[in-house]
């Protein structure tokens, strides 16, 4: 795949429509748009070349200057190492046979991106932003399609490198699913379930930190594995848009997988479990943060009377996680402003449609999605800000109420036949299977949340 690559990257002159079903048969968003950038890959070569030459011009200026010789670079780099780096680069980038090494547009594109989030500031280069868009579109094309141009080739490659992931993820969904005797587990505090529906319950959670090879397997194989229909399904249809548009798997990229549990089911069908799947691109670079916004995710789900798999539009029929969502809306929020999304590092995110565990041909209705957008820089600072007030006027509240109640227990005599109630004890809430509870047929209604996995780079 990276020889054939290489071959349609040499050809001097435009993509045709031929070069760009060859390049891009599967037609992905984010290398057709990296596509009508580029041009000319040659070309576009030549130039990065060009840039790389005047960077390493600048290199040699800064570091014979007496002003900026002893300027300190990110985590201690010498101006001598930075040329190297840069250097090294050049050099096998451009061969002997004066073709364009196409292996290194992922190097050049790493290198350009560090220096400019760290060390442009001391570097001070004004075509850096220029060098890293050029590098970014290249980058675009190269790096999705070493593995593999085609869908079966894809596939076939994807599974090569995360088999041993994905035996591993199917062996702890299982483990979820099987009951295990006299299994040492941790529980909830007792002093922090007020609220909790089920407090009993036990939510087992798997980390995965791994490589960007085996996030981008993991996703092929999630895309090209025929999970769901993406004629059909129009949630699956939306979600396989926007990997489309993604064109970077970006430190803290992130897949999560969140497996469910309905008690009422009998253990035996297939409407007992289903999964949910959400995913994140990861960090933004310093620059060109417009990226695409993700359709967003809000699980109708738990409401389900027909099967686990089909979602629901009306919020009423899945009172806990929408509550759990408003929740966390402020007031401001709530009268206009776009909401974020549920999960999110500091990118755009978006959820999977849910997948039934053991059937693979599901189908779930549209979910009327709302407005979500990127929360980073100074809507951060704002938010936690206003986090911070709201915390510490709650905190000064519960002291005023201790207070008065503590003032009022020291003027008034507790008879000998009263037992005296702690303040600080909160009633805790009832358990899933205390069903004639409000919060407990909520829970039923809702499906068990019982194990949770994050695959991360």
């Amino acid at each position: 795949a990276k020889g054939r690559l290489h071959e349609l990257m040499q050809n001097d002159r435009e993509f045709t429509q031929e070069d760009r079903e060859l390049i891009n048969p599967c037609n992905s968003k984010s290398i057709t748009q990296a596509m009508d950038f580029v041009k000319n890959p040659v070309d576009c070569c030549h130039h990065v070349h060009l840039l790389i030459r005047e960077l390493l011009h600048i290199i040699g200026i800064k570091k014979d200057d007496p002003k900026t010789k002893d300027a300190i670079l990110y985590h201690g780099e010498t101006w001598d190492l930075m040329r190297c780096r840069w250097e090294k680069i050049e050099k096998d980038f451009s061969t002997k046979s004066k073709l364009f090494d196409i292996s290194k547009i992922p190097d050049i594109y790493d290198c350009i991106k560090y220096d400019l989030q760290h060390n442009q500031h001391t570097l001070q280069y004004d075509q850096a932003e220029e060098l890293y868009i050029y590098a970014k579109n290249l980058a675009d094309i190269v790096i999705p399609q070493e593995y593999g141009l085609t869908p079966q080739e894809k596939l076939a490659i994807g599974q090569g490198i995360c088999s041993p992931l994905l035996r591993k993820i199917k062996g702890d969904l299982q483990r979820n699913i099987d009951e295990i005797e006299d299994e040492f587990m941790n529980r909830l505090n007792p002093h922090y379930s007020h609220g909790v529906a089920s407090p009993q319950r036990h939510v087992r959670t798997r980390l995965y930190f791994t490589s960007e090879s085996h996030v981008h397997s993991l996703l092929t194989v999630l895309r090209y594995g025929g999970l769901l229909n993406v004629v059909t399904d129009e949630q699956w249809r939306r979600a396989m848009d926007y990997i489309s548009m993604v064109s970077e798997l970006n430190y803290m990229s992130q897949i999560v997988i969140m497996l469910y549990e309905d008690p009422t089911k009998d253990p035996t069908s297939e409407e007992r479990f289903h999964v949910e799947l959400h995913f994140s691109p990861g960090v933004n670079c310093c620059v060109q943060k417009n990226l695409p916004p993700g359709p967003g995710f809000r699980p109708h789900s738990h409401g389900d009377n027909s099967c686990s798999v089909s979602m629901q539009s009306n919020e009423d029929s899945n009172p806990s996680r929408i509550e759990e969502e408003n929740d966390s809306v402020s007031g401001d929020e709530q009268q206009g402003k776009k909401r974020t999304c549920p999960l999110r590092s500091s990118a755009n995110s978006f959820g999977f449609n849910r997948l039934e565990l053991r059937s693979k041909q599901g189908k779930s209705k549209p979910i009327p999605i709302g407005a979500h957008h990127t929360v980073s820089g100074h809507e951060a600072m704002d938010l936690a800000k206003r986090l911070n007030e709201e915390l510490a006027s709650q905190h000064q509240q519960q002291l005023q109420s201790q207070h008065q109640k503590h003032h009022q227990q020291q003027l008034r005599p507790i008879s000998p036949d009263i037992r005296a109630v702690s303040p600080d004890c909160e009633p805790r809430s009832r358990s899933f299977d205390q069903r004639g509870s409000p919060t407990a047929n909520r829970g039923k209604e809702a499906g068990m949340y019982v194990s949770g996995m994050r695959v991360a780079i």
